[in-house]
């Protein structure tokens, strides 16, 4: 049995390398798939967040208002109890 000549070699380590590097291409498709897919969640996420936020500043406000209000209430009682 002969040795491959060089051309030969050169055929299979060409198609050696070209696995390697469709290997190496598909795993970092893949990871850039997957971090795209994590930045879209968490941009839904923020974006919840944002709105419950908001919704909760806006709850606040109106405890604020609330609040403000029945200080003024007990006030105006206890000024209206002086003798």
């Amino acid at each position: 049995m002969s040795l491959p000549d060089l051309s030969d070699m050169a055929v299979l380590g060409a198609g050696w390398l070209l696995g390697k590097l469709d290997r190496w291409v598909s795993t970092r498709s893949n990871a850039d798939t997957q971090q795209a897919q994590a930045l879209a969640l968490l941009t839904q996420s923020l974006t919840h967040l944002d709105k419950t936020i908001g919704r909760l500043d806006g709850a606040i406000d109106r405890l604020w208002e609330r609040t403000n209000e029945m200080e003024h209430r007990i006030s105006t009682l206890e000024g209206q109890m002086k003798p």
